[in-house]
Protein backbone atom coordinates (compact mmCIF):
# COMPACT_ATOMS: atom_id res chain seq x y z
CA UNK A 1 0.00 0.00 0.00
CA UNK A 2 1.05 3.77 -0.29
CA UNK A 3 -0.57 6.68 1.91
CA UNK A 4 0.84 9.82 3.39
CA UNK A 5 2.01 8.46 7.17
CA UNK A 6 2.52 10.94 9.77
CA UNK A 7 5.19 9.83 12.43
CA UNK A 8 5.97 12.31 14.96
CA UNK A 9 3.94 15.07 13.86
CA UNK A 10 6.05 14.83 10.36
CA UNK A 11 4.50 13.25 7.34
CA UNK A 12 6.00 10.88 4.85
CA UNK A 13 4.34 11.60 1.60
CA UNK A 14 3.88 8.12 -0.49
CA UNK A 15 4.70 5.98 1.96
CA UNK A 16 5.15 2.35 0.91
CA UNK A 17 3.84 0.43 3.86
CA UNK A 18 3.23 -3.93 4.18
CA UNK A 19 -0.23 -4.50 5.09
CA UNK A 20 -1.43 -7.18 7.44
CA UNK A 21 -4.57 -8.73 6.61
CA UNK A 22 -4.66 -11.90 8.99
CA UNK A 23 -2.34 -12.05 12.51
CA UNK A 24 -1.78 -15.31 14.41
CA UNK A 25 -4.50 -14.76 16.91
CA UNK A 26 -1.97 -16.46 19.84
CA UNK A 27 0.52 -13.77 19.19
CA UNK A 28 -1.43 -10.82 18.22
CA UNK A 29 -4.66 -11.61 19.07
CA UNK A 30 -5.10 -9.64 22.63
CA UNK A 31 -2.02 -7.63 21.68
CA UNK A 32 -3.14 -3.91 22.62
CA UNK A 33 -1.66 -2.68 19.42
CA UNK A 34 -2.78 -2.48 15.81
CA UNK A 35 0.41 -2.48 13.97
CA UNK A 36 3.81 -2.66 14.42
CA UNK A 37 6.49 0.05 12.87
CA UNK A 38 9.84 -0.95 11.97
CA UNK A 39 12.62 0.73 12.22
CA UNK A 40 15.12 -1.87 11.53
CA UNK A 41 17.92 -2.30 9.41
CA UNK A 42 16.54 -2.16 5.68
CA UNK A 43 16.91 -5.50 4.92
CA UNK A 44 14.43 -6.45 7.51
CA UNK A 45 11.71 -5.10 5.21
CA UNK A 46 8.45 -6.92 3.91
CA UNK A 47 8.48 -6.74 0.69
CA UNK A 48 11.49 -4.61 0.33
CA UNK A 49 9.30 -1.42 1.03
CA UNK A 50 11.34 1.54 2.33
CA UNK A 51 12.13 1.91 5.83
CA UNK A 52 10.16 5.39 7.72
CA UNK A 53 13.83 6.54 8.74
CA UNK A 54 15.00 6.43 5.15
CA UNK A 55 11.68 8.28 3.99
CA UNK A 56 12.01 11.00 6.75
CA UNK A 57 15.97 11.63 5.60
CA UNK A 58 14.76 11.57 1.59
CA UNK A 59 12.19 13.95 2.08
CA UNK A 60 13.82 16.79 4.26
CA UNK A 61 11.64 15.76 7.44
CA UNK A 62 14.89 15.30 9.48
CA UNK A 63 18.80 15.68 9.01
CA UNK A 64 19.79 12.61 10.79
CA UNK A 65 18.87 8.89 10.11
CA UNK A 66 18.97 8.82 14.12
CA UNK A 67 16.29 7.77 16.29
CA UNK A 68 16.40 7.34 20.10
CA UNK A 69 14.07 5.68 22.60
CA UNK A 70 13.66 6.57 26.49
CA UNK A 71 11.23 4.06 28.12
CA UNK A 72 10.23 4.79 31.11
CA UNK A 73 9.93 2.09 34.20
CA UNK A 74 7.53 2.12 37.08
CA UNK A 75 4.28 2.40 35.59
CA UNK A 76 5.35 5.55 35.10
CA UNK A 77 3.85 7.79 31.56
CA UNK A 78 6.88 9.25 29.49
CA UNK A 79 8.16 6.97 27.31
CA UNK A 80 9.58 8.39 24.14
CA UNK A 81 10.64 8.13 20.36
CA UNK A 82 12.64 11.13 19.35
CA UNK A 83 13.59 10.89 15.52
CA UNK A 84 16.53 12.90 13.78
CA UNK A 85 18.62 12.79 16.70
CA UNK A 86 18.65 12.20 20.77
CA UNK A 87 16.24 14.43 23.60
CA UNK A 88 19.68 15.66 26.18
CA UNK A 89 17.16 16.16 28.62
CA UNK A 90 16.26 12.35 29.00
CA UNK A 91 19.63 11.27 29.21
CA UNK A 92 23.15 12.12 31.60
CA UNK A 93 26.74 12.10 29.93
CA UNK A 94 27.54 11.25 26.41
CA UNK A 95 26.26 8.21 24.19
CA UNK A 96 28.77 5.61 22.88
CA UNK A 97 28.34 4.77 19.52
CA UNK A 98 28.92 1.33 18.48
CA UNK A 99 29.70 -0.18 15.25
CA UNK A 100 27.02 -2.82 13.47
CA UNK A 101 29.14 -6.18 13.35
CA UNK A 102 30.64 -7.22 10.35
CA UNK A 103 28.55 -10.34 10.20
CA UNK A 104 25.45 -8.09 10.26
CA UNK A 105 24.99 -8.68 6.36
CA UNK A 106 23.66 -11.82 6.77
CA UNK A 107 20.92 -11.27 9.41
CA UNK A 108 18.39 -8.12 9.24
CA UNK A 109 18.99 -6.90 12.70
CA UNK A 110 21.02 -4.26 14.54
CA UNK A 111 23.73 -6.63 15.23
CA UNK A 112 26.28 -5.78 17.27
CA UNK A 113 29.35 -7.31 18.65
CA UNK A 114 30.60 -7.26 22.41
CA UNK A 115 33.51 -8.90 24.31
CA UNK A 116 31.87 -9.38 27.60
CA UNK A 117 28.14 -8.72 29.37
CA UNK A 118 28.75 -7.14 32.87
CA UNK A 119 26.13 -6.43 35.34
CA UNK A 120 27.35 -3.79 38.47
CA UNK A 121 30.69 -4.02 36.88
CA UNK A 122 31.26 -7.68 37.32
CA UNK A 123 31.57 -10.30 34.54
CA UNK A 124 28.71 -12.69 33.74
CA UNK A 125 31.34 -14.92 31.69
CA UNK A 126 28.30 -14.85 29.32
CA UNK A 127 30.72 -14.02 25.89
CA UNK A 128 33.14 -16.96 24.82
CA UNK A 129 36.22 -15.38 25.92
CA UNK A 130 38.18 -15.32 22.37
CA UNK A 131 35.39 -14.95 20.00
CA UNK A 132 33.29 -12.61 22.06
CA UNK A 133 29.46 -12.60 21.18
CA UNK A 134 26.78 -11.12 19.01
CA UNK A 135 23.80 -9.20 20.39
CA UNK A 136 20.51 -7.87 18.64
CA UNK A 137 19.58 -4.38 19.53
CA UNK A 138 15.40 -4.68 19.27
CA UNK A 139 12.87 -2.39 20.80
CA UNK A 140 10.19 -4.68 19.21
CA UNK A 141 10.45 -7.16 21.97
CA UNK A 142 11.08 -8.01 25.19
CA UNK A 143 12.32 -11.25 24.49
CA UNK A 144 15.91 -12.64 26.40
CA UNK A 145 17.69 -15.32 24.12
CA UNK A 146 20.89 -17.01 23.79
CA UNK A 147 22.50 -20.00 24.45
CA UNK A 148 21.21 -21.44 27.81
CA UNK A 149 24.43 -21.38 29.62
CA UNK A 150 24.51 -17.71 28.54
CA UNK A 151 21.14 -16.97 29.15
CA UNK A 152 20.86 -18.38 32.48
CA UNK A 153 24.00 -17.23 33.73
CA UNK A 154 22.23 -13.73 33.15
CA UNK A 155 18.86 -14.38 34.61
CA UNK A 156 20.86 -15.64 37.94
CA UNK A 157 22.50 -12.15 37.71
CA UNK A 158 19.61 -10.16 37.32
CA UNK A 159 16.85 -12.14 39.05
CA UNK A 160 13.13 -12.50 37.98
CA UNK A 161 12.16 -9.15 36.07
CA UNK A 162 8.32 -8.21 35.67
Amino acid sequence: SKDTTTIGGLPITGFEFAEVTEEAKDVFGTAPFDGILGMGVAAAAVDKVPMPMDQLVAQGKVQHNIFAFYLSSGGKTGSTLTLGGTDSSLHDGDFKYVPVAAASHLLPYWLISAKDIKIGGESTKSCNAFLGCYMVVDTGTSVLAGPPNAVNALLSKIGNVS
